[in-house]
């Protein structure tokens, strides 16, 4: 027997020499073997799913997808998904903001309204699952293509700032710092940084840096705009070819009115009971005739002793309403009140009745005229703006300049806004009228004034300037006391006075009028605003807008988890 076959047979019979506990003691550490490397597997497989969903994780954090997708095409940019959320996002805060400071208004006036019900959805819910009812697309659609509009604008005018060696004036550098300065206090109260306060409002990859970058564009497209409508001027003879084609726009009319109504006169009826045809005919009748008895009064006094007079007003005190610079075209005046008013011989005093006609379509087609109601006017004035424009200076002193020295405390209203108190306001005056008599006591020069200015007035924004407004317009949007005073007729250079205002009392003084005219104020506005439109459009129309891959906008959006 070979040395081979020896072994062999000593292998088998060793085999057979084996107990089956020493078998089955050898197929359990087979076993564990084997679970022991399957389990080595499957741990393998955990890492591995947990590294690549942190990778994943850290993938998404860091934006890379949103830089590395072309969301839209704006003439030569292309707009990754970053940029596009910036645009998007901040189309719905503009118009939230709007919206708020619209609620704000009517809230103000008493109404019970907020930003949400003003913009027809729920900021509570994906703007992406509520649709617009103007559209028929979703909210989130309308946003997204409010979002490309202002790409293509901004764009545009970037482009061409830029083409035009346009240098974005350093206040406008300053107001991005301070925007940044404000998130960086929001992000530190919410322990993260910047970024982490950026990406948090418009998603993965947006950084201070892209953040910068996409401020400096926007502004710089809005200062070039803004510079190029500020240096825009019309002379004389444009004004006057542009009157020449809007002989009316510039004309405006006062008068008192009252309305005369049939159901005025209509009788009481018991429960249950409903007028009759005569009687409906009755109570017109009577309105025309008390219509036509107020249409011949002369003078105000004699039109409001006639209403006071009219029977359904026994025991009132009601009078008629005067409606101050209604503008020619204004659609509260119908045709025929508006060729009425305007014609060349009217006067103080003149009156006359326009019935109210009301129309309906029956059901043939037909149609049926009604007159329910009179309205009786009555002249006072016309105004073609020819008042010049007003340049006046002012020393502001502040409500709260009144305490001097040390903290007080004020009640506030619904809106945060501080209250003063009449004391509060009667210390305010007392300093105003004590420092204008200080000044005319030393000779009441301008240059005196200018010193009073810079001393004492809370204005800082006129300071510089010696407490300047230029240019006051009779229907500019400055509180009405402070324009009620610049703006009077009678004003002559160097008067002087003390108005209240919310923001404290003023010490005016009148500089002087302007060459143009508030006529040519309001012609200057309508020109420019033409201007702008053909100008804008000429710049914007040219850029084609491409929409791109939209999967990473923000279109799931719950508006309420952005708004400041």
């Amino acid at each position: 027997m070979s040395a081979s076959s020896k072994k062999k047979l000593r292998k088998e019979q060793y085999a057979e020499m084996m107990t089956e506990r020493q078998k089955q003691a050898k197929s359990e550490a087979k076993k564990t073997k084997l679970l022991t490397a399957s389990f080595i597997v499957v741990l393998v497989l955990i890492v591995a799913v947990f590294v690549g969903s942190i990778g994943m994780n850290m993938v998404n954090q860091s934006g890379i997808i949103e830089k590395n997708t072309v969301a839209a095409t704006v003439g030569s940019h292309k707009l990754n998904s970053v940029v596009m959320n910036y645009f998007y996002i901040d189309a719905i805060q503009n118009e939230y903001n709007y919206a708020k400071e619209y609620a704000e208004y009517y809230t103000s006036m008493g109404m019970t309204v907020n930003a949400a019900s003003m913009l027809g959805y729920d900021t509570t819910l994906s703007l992406s699952k509520q649709t617009n009812s103007t559209t028929g697309a979703s909210w989130a659609q309308y946003y997204w293509d409010a979002a490309l509009k202002n790409a293509q604008s901004v764009y545009a005018m970037y482009d061409k700032a830029v083409q035009d060696g346009f240098v974005l004036p350093q206040e406008y550098k300053d107001s991005i710092d301070q925007e940044i300065s404000t998130m960086q206090l929001y992000a530190s109260m919410y322990s993260t940084n910047v970024n982490g306060w950026i990406s948090s409002i418009y998603g993965n990859g947006s950084t201070e840096q892209s953040y910068r970058e996409y401020k400096t564009i926007n502004y710089t497209a809005s200062a070039y705009y803004q510079q190029h409508q500020n240096d825009k001027t019309f002379t004389d003879d444009e004004r006057a070819a542009y009157l020449t084609a809007h002989p009316d726009d510039y004309t405006a009319y006062t008068y008192n009115y009252y309305s005369v109504s049939y159901q005025s006169f209509l009788p009481e009826l018991a429960e249950g009971e409903s007028y009759t045809e005569e009687q409906n005919n009755a109570a017109r009748e009577e309105a025309k005739a008390a219509a036509a008895t107020l249409a011949a009064c002369t003078t105000v006094e004699e039109l409001d002793a006639a209403i006071a007079a009219l029977s359904y007003n026994e025991g009132k005190t009601v009078a008629s309403t005067v409606s101050t610079d209604v503008m020619h075209t204004s659609t509260s005046l119908t045709d025929e009140q508006r060729e009425w008013i305007s014609a060349a011989d009217r006067k103080a005093g003149d009156a006359k009745d326009f019935a109210v006609v009301t129309s309906t379509t029956n059901e043939d087609g037909t149609t049926t005229e009604t007159t329910n109601s009179y309205k009786v006017m009555m002249y006072a004035s016309t105004n073609e703006f020819s008042r010049k424009l007003s340049n006046v200076r002012h020393v502001l002193i502040s409500f709260e300049d009144s305490h001097g020295e040390g903290e007080h405390k004020h009640e506030t209203d619904s809106s945060g806004n501080v209250v003063y108190s009449d004391e509060d306001k009667a210390a305010t005056k007392k300093i105003a009228e004590d420092l204008l008599q200080q000044w005319k006591d030393g000779g009441s020069s301008k240059d005196a004034f200018i010193e009073l200015v810079k001393e004492h007035s809370a204005d800082t924004a006129s300071v510089e300037d010696g407490g300047l407004y230029e240019d006051i317009y009779c229907n500019a949007s400055y509180e009405a006391a402070f324009l009620e005073w610049a703006t009077d007729s009678a004003r002559v250079a160097g008067d002087t006075g003390v108005v209240t205002t919310s923001y404290g009392c003023h010490i005016m003084y009148f500089e002087g009028y302007s060459e143009l005219s508030d006529r040519d104020y309001m012609i200057n506005e309508d020109l420019l605003s033409e201007h702008m439109t053909a100008w804008e459009e000429e710049i914007i129309k040219p850029v084609i807008v491409t929409a791109g891959k939209t999967n990473k906008i923000k279109f799931d959006l719950i508006v309420s988890q952005i708004l400041n």
